[in-house]
């Protein structure tokens, strides 16, 4: 397994009643993946190093807008 995290990251929406995409999110959840690349907790985002981001809805906010939570998991080799 070449991968050294796999990310998740969870849409919160606010608390109004339609329907939601946490895929539409892919170009924020990139700049925080670069952000970690860039802090030197990740050796690199390409396919390689990283398994994701992948998106996931994750429970409404409960106050104010909407917000997106990110999961890294370090994979290791059994």
């Amino acid at each position: 397994m070449p991968w050294a995290a796999a990310i998740f990251y969870a849409l919160h929406p606010r608390p109004i009643n339609r329907k939601r995409d946490p895929g539409n999110w892919a170009p924020s959840a990139t700049a925080y993946v670069a952000g970690l690349v860039d802090a030197g907790l990740l050796p690199d985002d390409n396919h390689l190093h990283l398994l994701g981001p992948n998106p996931v809805m994750g429970p409404p906010a409960s106050t104010g807008g909407s917000r997106m939570s990110l999961v890294v998991a370090e994979l290791t080799p059994l």
